[in-house]
């Protein structure tokens, strides 16, 4: 380094070092109320940054009628089943105990988090996934009547969308 390559350097870390301390001087020495509304708008600043987080998580959440449970499938089917759906908690579409399946559990809270099926030939437990609904779990029994079906358990309150639903011939795969 020569002689004004010193000089410049030494004269850039003397103007950084002034600068620094002119900047703490002044956050230092301001008047109680000037402090006040820098820490307010700092504070601001913060929860915005922070209220746009939240939005972005927010935005990517499911809705809770859209929960589906995360599972990893191939894309091979094991074939293609009837499946229609029911509003469970409907006491003219159930039993005399409308909200509680073959497996005891009150199905009125657990459609809430979980996609639920009725179904006379797989075992109670067995989680299944179909096509354009997502995976689920049989946790239900249907009318003896119906042999190769899957029956989508919705909520009370959803009687005209199961009524849209209809029966329709969709893939499914078992997940073991």
């Amino acid at each position: 380094m020569n002689k004004n390559q010193k000089i410049s350097a030494s004269l850039k870390r003397h103007y950084s070092q002034k600068r620094r301390n002119n900047l703490i001087k002044r956050v230092c020495y301001l008047k109680p109320s000037e402090f006040t509304s820098l820490l307010i708008l700092m504070l601001i600043s913060l929860m915005i940054i922070l209220g746009a987080y939240a939005q972005a998580v927010e935005a990517s959440q499911w809705e809770l009628s859209d929960v589906k449970v995360p599972v990893k499938i191939e894309t091979v089917w094991d074939g293609i089943i009837e499946v229609s759906a029911y509003n469970v908690g409907d006491k003219f579409q159930t039993d005399d105990s409308p909200c509680i399946g073959a497996t005891g559990e009150n199905l009125c809270e657990v459609i809430k988090n979980e996609i639920i099926f009725a179904n006379n030939t797989y075992p109670k437990g067995t989680r299944v996934c179909i096509e354009h609904i997502g995976c689920g779990r049989i946790a239900d029994r249907m009318n003896s009547r119906y042999k190769n079906r899957f029956d989508l358990a919705m909520r009370l309150d959803e009687k005209q969308r199961a009524i849209k639903f209809g029966v329709q011939n969709l893939r499914y795969k078992i997940i073991k």
